[in-house]
């Protein structure tokens, strides 16, 4: 694309993340222009010993090439606007935003409820920290990732066969070699199980019922739901690079107590390959997570005197490549086509035929959703 009479201080790349910096010693990725292809990466992982360095150097560059939604507005003078908004890609500074809301709601959302303390006594607990990892022999790193979430339905719904209702906040983390660990904080609504100190942790009797078929089965036993969230939410946001999550936790004994020395490039790196979601809730504890949000929303532009926009967004395509410092910016009806005519831009009638010709049916139910789009969420 010729960018000759749009202004080089317009563009500018995505900040590099600290522990990306610390893993590649600083350098810069090499942009060619080519948004890294996860089709070619995923096939490199079927190999035997798959070279997870460069991997990971795939994965920061393609979090670093930033991709725009491109919008045509109209307002009701009938009048076009045009807007890029910079798209939220694991590893970039949209994405760390929006998964802070999320964390924030978790941790305000979740009762305070302490199950037992450090004293004599009878101690009990309804909540509970779980690692799962996975046996190396006969079985291939991407096998390992591939199944990961069918094997850890099939775990958790014989315990809810077993106990009932559990809700369960869970996370991937990867190790050294790419294998795959499960860490999940059960939450039981009527189960308590019977704690003991061993080894620097609290431990319960019950243990022989979580274990799994495919390898080691770590439990912990809980002193209250804050207290173990706050250590997945510092993980989390530790991994994004998510700032301003001022929750204080202590201690490197427990496999609970560790998760944070476990951040790693390869871990975003290998959901990025093989489509992991960073963490997963339970439907009761999303739908409150979602309440919390939606109650402190509120709509950004401006509105008539029925609460409408001014201005109806419509989702035109994507444009890859560099941009602008801002994540959203208007643009001058020149700057839209000049983005438009670039070959790194995709529409979304050509996104809709993709999907059409993958599914291979006429039925619009999987088919990208082009409708009006409110700016607001953008």
């Amino acid at each position: 694309m010729n960018t000759a009479n749009i202004p080089l201080s317009c563009f500018q790349q995505e900040e590099t993340p600290e522990y990306l910096s610390e893993f590649l010693g600083g350098s810069k990725p090499s942009f060619s222009g080519i948004k890294p292809r996860l089709a070619y990466y995923q096939g490199l992982m079927s190999y035997e010993n798959p070279d997870l360095d460069y991997i990971q150097r795939a994965f920061r560059e393609w979090s670093q090439y930033r991709e725009w939604l491109l919008f045509r507005g109209i307002d009701h003078a009938g009048n076009s606007h045009w807007r890029a908004s910079l798209m939220a890609k694991r590893g970039n500074s949209v994405y760390a935003w929006r998964l802070k809301k999320q964390l924030k709601a978790l941790i305000s959302g979740l009762p305070d409820q302490v199950f037992f303390d450090r004293g004599e006594g009878v101690k009990t607990t309804k909540a509970l920290f779980v690692t799962l990892t996975y046996r190396r022999q006969g079985l291939r790193l991407d096998q390992a990732w591939e199944f990961i979430g069918v094997d850890y339905n099939r775990w958790i719904s014989k315990l809810r066969n077993k106990y009932g209702r559990i809700d369960a906040i869970r996370v991937w983390e990867a190790q050294q070699d790419g294998y795959p660990h499960i860490h999940v904080i059960l939450i039981f609504e009527k189960k308590e199980f019977k704690v003991f100190r061993y080894n620097q942790a609290w431990r319960i009797e019950e243990k022989s019922c979580f274990e799994w078929e495919h390898g080691f089965v770590d439990v912990e036993a809980l002193q209250s739901i804050r207290g173990g969230v706050r250590y997945v939410v510092k993980y989390l946001g530790k991994l994004h690079n998510v700032t301003g999550l001022s929750y204080t936790v202590q201690g490197q004994d427990t496999n609970l107590q560790s998760l944070l020395s476990k951040v790693s490039v390869l871990t975003l790196s290998l959901m990025w390959i093989f489509h992991k979601r960073s963490f997963a809730v339970s439907k009761s504890i999303g739908d409150l997570i979602r309440t919390l949000i939606n109650s402190k929303a509120f709509r950004v532009g401006q509105v008539d005197l029925w609460l409408q926009p001014v201005v109806k967004w419509y989702l035109v395509g994507f444009y890859g490549g560099f941009g602008w410092v801002e994540w959203s910016k208007e643009l001058s009806l020149y700057e839209f086509l000049k983005l438009k005519s670039s070959p790194t831009f995709t529409s979304c009638e050509r996104i809709e035929e993709e999907v059409r010709r993958v599914y291979d049916s006429d039925d619009d139910s999987g088919v990208l959703n082009c409708n009006v789009i409110d700016k607001g969420r953008w």
